[in-house]
């Protein structure tokens, strides 16, 4: 880890995510935090809220995208951070300078915020201040700005000023009070009702300090003081206006805005939300409380994740770049993309039937950086070359061509995505070839299809009527336009129409008219080649390496993997169910992504001299 002027990494935890302590120099101390992701991630500062900590963020970066770098600071005055010099107020400008000593430090020059409560009011002063510098901006349960009414300024910074000379007297006589741990529980949720226990017991690994007899509270109880200074909603408007970030605004059912109890104050945050509309910023609301982040990270993950990866500026400096492969073979060859450095730890990415390797496009963005993705067009599909005429396609066959496709890559050791179909070719490959695979991730599939013995001869009588009857008809393909081409694939399967437009990218192609489709309509044939459970029981236990299984509650397969998931349970393999429908991987990829990647980063050997 490269060492930064003024920045220190004092240690460095490897579980499921790895997290480094962050201390950098400010005059009166020093300022603490955590981060999150590679080195060379793109970078995402972590403000959060009032008389919390850098903590507040635990529950919610390991559900965002892992190839940024997160970096969660404590505030001065809470958490680890130093308080301020003795005599000195907390107030927005000076948090606000505190970002930019950290950036600073972090030689950073353009970034994303997230920021929670106080925490988004610091993030959109700074990205008013400093618009060239954000291109990313998240407001938690925050309206970016805290208007206060002309009226009050001069009694609110009167109650200021005569608050801390107050403070300043009593601290002369009297001692901190010192908490047992349980006491210092209960008094956090007292004033924080709508904290999980959980959530309290995060917080207070960074809100307390040892001391002889007990425990201290760590924040400086001048935070709770009356901030002197104030911005009215016509300054706020205007220094909204300056912001130049995309920005996402999650606001909670039951969060601040019932913390407003006067109709003039909800006015202020009335009127920041509709311009935040007005200049097309996205304002949405989740059911859940102030601390929903935190209590309920699943709620707001999906959004930030959508969010970052959607933004304009970051689709312009980080572009998702990939090769088009060419693998030949006997009848012509087989199509693919690949992604990642050159010499990455190699994952064979097989799709699912009728669909072809774009079906990974929005998966693969979110996975480990450091590793090559190679997603191929099965035969038949996409832009591979179809099987030549009286033909069958069958799992054994697939398996011949992912074996052509890695010997001609060379890929003696990798893992394999495999999504349905091809789940299932990924299943019996590895029980072929089991010294190969190293892992196996099984996308809303099981690893072989199984056909109960008494109805096989019907399932290969169907498919070799299906090929014969093939044969005599025309070949000519029925040509669409490209909405009807879209509208078809649409009701035939479970898709956003986003992701039916990846898929199309592959699965056309233009011909005298307008467009065909470009799969052999053999893929539609009843296989030839089946499975009976015993059988697969049979291969199963030949199957080496890890094997993570992640069903969608309203995909194909839940229903009928029992008898294969007790076994990969009994061999200590992982099974998850997630929300979602068969292409969970392609309609909602930050659902699954995260699981995959932890998998992956504490089962593949290629990390096991980094854990």
């Amino acid at each position: 880890m490269q060492a930064l002027k003024g920045v220190r990494y004092l240690s460095t935890s490897t579980v499921k995510h790895a997290v480094s302590e962050l201390s950098v120099a400010v005059p009166w101390g020093e300022i603490r935090g955590k981060v999150w992701g590679p080195e060379h991630g793109r970078p995402v500062l972590c403000l959060h809220g009032w008389a919390d900590n850098c903590g507040t963020f635990n529950s919610l970066i390991p559900l965002l995208p892992q190839e940024y770098r997160y970096v969660a600071v404590d505030l001065a005055g809470h958490g680890f951070s130093s308080h301020r010099p003795r005599g000195v107020f907390y107030s927005f400008p000076s948090y606000v300078a505190d970002v930019r000593r950290v950036v600073n430090a972090l030689q950073w020059d353009r970034f994303s915020i997230i920021g929670h409560s106080m925490g988004g009011n610091v993030a959109g002063m700074y990205s008013a201040l400093y618009p060239e510098m954000v291109d990313a901006l998240v407001l938690l349960d925050s309206y970016g700005f805290l208007p206060t009414d002309p009226k009050e300024q001069a009694e609110i910074m009167k109650q200021g000023i005569d608050g801390l000379l107050q403070f300043e007297k009593k601290s002369e006589e009297k001692k901190e009070k010192i908490y047992s741990y349980d006491e210092a529980a209960k008094r956090l949720s007292g004033v924080n009702p709508s904290l999980s226990k959980e959530s309290v017991n995060i917080l207070l690994e960074r809100g307390l300090v040892q001391t002889d007899g007990g425990v201290l509270f760590s924040r400086d109880f001048r935070i709770n003081l009356k901030n002197i200074v104030r911005i009215s909603l016509e300054q706020s408007l205007a220094m909204q206006s300056r912001i130049q970030a995309n920005i996402l605004i999650i606001l909670a059912e039951d969060g601040f805005e019932k913390l407003f109890a006067e109709a003039e104050q909800k006015k202020f945050t009335s009127a920041l939300l509709q311009a935040y509309r007005d200049q097309n910023h996205k304002v949405v609301t989740v059911p859940g409380d102030h601390h929903v982040h935190l209590n309920n990270p699943e709620a707001v993950a999906p959004l930030v994740t959508d969010f970052l990866h959607t933004s304009a500026s970051v689709q312009k400096e980080t572009p998702k770049l990939f090769s088009e492969l060419f693998v030949p073979v006997p009848w012509g060859e087989v199509r693919g993309r690949v992604w990642g450095p050159t010499q990455g730890y190699p994952v064979l990415c097989l799709h699912g039937w009728a669909d072809n390797c774009g079906s990974f496009n929005p998966l693969i963005s979110l996975l480990p950086k450091e590793c090559r993705y190679v997603a191929i067009d099965l035969a038949g599909h996409g832009l591979s070359s179809h099987h030549p005429p009286g033909v069958f396609y069958t799992l054994p066959s697939y398996v011949a061509d992912v074996r052509r496709v890695v010997d001609s890559l060379r890929m003696t050791k990798f893992s394999i995505i495999g999504h349905s179909m091809g789940g299932h070719i990924a299943g019996l490959f590895s029980a072929l070839y089991p010294e190969m695979v190293d892992a196996l991730v099984l996308l809303d599939t099981k690893q072989l299809v199984i056909t109960d013995a008494s109805k096989t001869a019907l399932k290969m009588r169907q498919g070799m009527d299906e090929m014969i009857q093939f044969e005599k008809l025309s070949k000519k393909k029925k040509v669409y336009t490209y909405e009807k081409a879209l509208e078809r694939l649409l009701a035939a399967n479970p898709l956003t129409k986003q992701s039916a437009q990846i898929l199309l990218e592959r699965g056309l192609v233009p011909v005298e008219g307008g467009y065909a489709f470009s799969r052999d309509l053999r893929v539609n044939f009843k296989s030839v080649v089946r499975f009976t459970l015993e059988m697969a029981l049979e291969m199963l236990p030949k199957t080496q390496p890890n094997v993570l299984v992640i069903l969608a509650e309203q995909g194909y397969f839940e229903k009928k993997l029992a008898s294969t998931i007790q076994f990969l349970k009994e061999t200590n393999h992982l099974c998850l169910t997630v929300p979602g429908d068969h292409h969970i991987h392609l309609n909602n990829p930050q659902h699954v992504a995260p699981i995959i990647s932890n998998f992956m980063r504490t089962k593949l050997t290629c990390y096991s001299a980094k854990l």
